[in-house]
């Protein structure tokens, strides 16, 4: 299993950077917790409110 083949990171020319499998992976983990789901709806609303991720 290969971290570039996977994209876990991305090369960019020479120069290696988090690929977004990191980020779906984060997600699932996530999903898996009951405080995440208790706080979703905050947790948008503030992503909403300061266009930003969260």
């Amino acid at each position: 299993m290969g971290l570039e083949r996977n994209r876990y990171v991305v090369n960019e020319d020479g120069r290696y950077r988090l690929g977004l499998e990191f980020l779906h992976t984060g997600v699932h983990v996530r999903n898996q917790y009951e405080v995440s789901h208790a706080a979703k709806d905050r947790i948008d609303r503030l992503a909403e409110e300061t266009d930003e991720a969260a």
